[in-house]
């Protein structure tokens, strides 16, 4: 899964790559140009940690992503809105969007629009992203009615995506991201190629200060995908040795590093969860999409697992933590035998029976 991290020059884009990958520090990105630096992340999920002491498992696996830093994006018009389009070009090629919003104050590094304002920021960076969606709408309508003397059945596919381009032009002017069109699957796959950025999932990271950590989110960011990280603080703790991190941490009231809480709300913002496998040798978290049917979470752990799919053994994290593990387990009614097409949910225990 690719997750590409943007937002205005100066928000901490880079001290969160820095957190969530563990990366030395590296300069930002105010330059002129559109640049990504890419790294891949850990996602430190407690389930797997706590799953794996008690199987006695010689070895955890979690689940890990790809993170993309990108150049920080320019509002504005002219000059400005050139390099975003070349920012956002490099976007559309990721699966999720972590917009972080700067609401940290620093004498030092002013802020680029002169004053905080994470509402004002997101409203800015969103209305890019509808701006850089529209263009390309607009011009694949022109294309679609320009194509009037190409074959009929060629026309009437052209027609037919023409009106669904016609919606999400609609939703687009009156403010809207492409996500909130209605689309079948079949018009889903037809406009894949696109890669709209209103239409990606998106978790928004307020940056905020050491001071600030604990604090609940604003009003502005209610019912959005959204968490408070504060970057810096995250960073620099991962230059510490392990105990000297943790006490820290705690004395800052961070529960859990920023690896777990911003890399999990990202994938829950996504629509994708994560399954556990369990062994002496192994204990691996898998990720699938929510309700992904069971044979294709078989699959995920080898090919010919899900070839020769009998039936998976499936139990909830907390019943399996709260019984003691799959010894205690045996024979309980709380593990359940399910068939191919079941809906994997997220944080369930699996162990799939299948035919060599």
């Amino acid at each position: 899964m690719d997750i590409g991290i943007i937002g205005l020059p100066l928000s901490g884009k880079t001290a969160l790559f820095r957190a969530l990958t563990a990366a030395k520090d590296s300069g930002g990105h105010f330059a002129p140009g559109a640049r990504v630096e890419s790294l891949p992340a850990r996602v430190l999920d407690e389930r797997l940690e706590i799953l794996s002491k008690l199987e006695g498992s010689a070895k955890t696996s979690y689940v890990q992503v790809a993170l993309h830093d990108v150049t920080g994006m320019i509002t504005g018009a002219g000059g400005a809105r050139e390099i975003s389009a070349e920012v956002l070009g490099k976007v559309r090629a990721f699966d999720l969007l972590v917009i972080v919003l700067r609401a940290f104050e620093s004498g030092s590094v002013p802020h680029p629009l002169g004053s905080l304002d994470p509402a004002r920021d997101l409203a800015e960076i969103e209305s890019e992203l509808i701006l850089a969606d529209l263009e390309i709408v607009e011009r694949r309508i022109e294309k679609l009615v320009a194509s009037s003397t190409r074959p009929k059945k060629e026309r009437e596919a052209d027609e037919q995506e023409a009106g669904v381009q016609a919606r999400i032009k609609a939703a687009l002017e009156a403010g809207h991201p492409a996500r909130s069109v209605e689309l079948s699957a079949d018009e889903l796959f037809r406009l894949r190629s696109f890669q709209y950025l209103t239409a990606k999932p998106v978790l928004i990271v307020l940056n905020i200060g050491e001071n600030d950590i604990g604090k609940p989110l604003p009003a502005s960011l209610a019912g959005r995908a959204a968490v408070a990280v504060s970057a810096k603080t995250e960073a620099e703790l991962l230059e510490l040795d392990e105990s000297e991190r943790q006490e820290l941490a705690a004395g800052m009231g961070i529960a859990r590093p920023a690896a777990d809480l911003a890399l999990r709300a990202a994938l829950a913002a996504a629509g994708m969860a994560q399954f556990f496998t369990l062994g002496p040798t192994d204990t691996h978290a898998w990720l699938i999409k929510q309700g992904e049917p069971a044979v294709s979470a078989a699959t995920k752990i080898h090919r010919d697992i899900g070839r020769g799919f009998i039936r998976a053994e499936v139990v909830g994290y907390e019943e399996f933590v709260k019984a003691g593990g799959w010894k205690k387990l045996k024979g309980s009614a709380l593990v359940r035998e399910e068939g191919k097409d079941y809906p994997v949910q997220d944080g369930e225990i699996i162990n799939v029976r299948f035919s060599a």
